[in-house]
C-alpha cells in the first residue's frame, strides 16, 4: 500500500479537523450558542409560568365556590337563628337549638374569612405570575433577535470558511478513491475512536508509536516490509512500516 498516500489523507483530515474545530470554537458559534439557550430557557419558564397561572386559576375557582357556599350558609343560619328566636317567645323552644345554629354560623364565618385571605393570596400571586410571563415574552423576543443576528453572523463566517472546506474534503475524497476498501474501514473506526493521527509508525520493529506498547509477536509478523499496515492490539490504531 502507498505509505505516502495514507499519510496525505491522514494530513488533510486532520486539516479538516482544524478548521472544524477553528469554527465551533469561534466567538460566532458560541454567541450563537449562547443565545439559543437563553430562548430556550425563557421559553420554558414562560410555559411553567402559563402552567402554574393555569392551577392557581383552577384554585381561584374552587375557593370561589366554597366562599358563596359559605356565604348561602351563613344567610340560611341567620334565617334559622331568627325563626328560633321568634318561636322561642311563642312556644318556648330550648335554648340549646339555637346555640348550635350560632357555632355553625360561627364556622361558616371563619371558613369565609379564611377563603376571603386565600382569594388576596391568590390574587398576589396571579399578578406576580402576569409580571413574570410579561418579563419572559420580552426575554423571548430579545432572544430571538440576538439569536437571529448570531446565527447570520456565524453563516458569514462559515461562509468564509466554505473555500477551504470545499478544497479539503474534494481531496480528501480523491485520496480514499486510490486506497483499499478494507483500510478504509479500519482507518475510519479508528478515527471515530481516537483523535488524530491514527495511522502511525512501527517503532523499533516491535513498538507502537501512538501507545507506546510492545507489539505481539503473532502481530510483528504482519509488519515485516514497507507498506505493511496493521491494528495495534492495545490502541487500535493503525501501525505502519516504512
Amino acid at each position: 500500500m502507498n505509505i505516502e498516500k495514507v499519510l496525505e489523507l491522514q494530513a488533510a483530515d486532520l486539516q479538516y479537523f482544524k478548521l472544524e474545530k477553528e469554527v465551533k470554537d469561534s466567538a460566532e458559534y458560541k454567541n450563537m450558542d449562547m443565545c439559543r439557550v437563553k430562548l430556550a430557557a425563557a421559553k420554558e419558564a414562560l410555559k411553567k409560568a402559563d402552567a402554574d397561572a393555569a392551577e392557581i386559576l383552577l384554585s381561584y375557582d374552587r375557593i370561589s365556590d366554597n366562599i358563596a357556599l359559605a356565604e348561602r350558609n351563613i344567610a340560611e343560619l341567620v334565617s334559622a337563628v331568627g325563626s328560633i328566636g321568634d318561636m322561642k317567645s311563642s312556644a318556648g323552644r330550648e335554648l340549646g337549638e339555637c346555640e348550635f345554629y350560632l357555632k355553625n354560623l360561627e364556622k361558616a364565618s371563619e371558613l369565609l374569612v379564611n377563603g376571603e385571605k386565600e382569594i388576596t393570596r391568590i390574587k398576589a400571586r396571579i399578578n406576580e405570575i402576569h409580571a413574570n410571563a410579561a418579563r419572559l415574552i420580552s426575554d423571548i423576543k430579545e432572544f430571538g433577535e440576538k439569536q437571529k443576528k448570531a446565527a447570520d453572523d456565524f453563516e458569514r463566517l462559515k461562509n468564509l470558511k466554505k473555500g477551504d472546506a470545499v478544497r479539503l474534503r474534494g481531496g480528501i475524497a480523491e485520496l480514499k478513491a486510490g486506497l483499499p476498501e478494507d483500510f478504509l474501514e479500519m482507518y475510519g473506526r479508528a478515527k471515530a475512536e481516537k483523535p488524530l493521527p491514527v495511522f502511525v509508525k512501527l517503532l523499533n520493529k516491535n513498538q507502537c508509536s501512538g501507545c507506546g506498547m510492545e507489539i505481539p509477536a503473532d502481530a510483528q509478523t504482519k509488519l515485516k516490509k514497507s507498506g505493511d499496515y496493521s491494528e495495534c492490539p492495545n490502541c487500535r490504531r493503525i501501525l505502519y512500516v516504512q
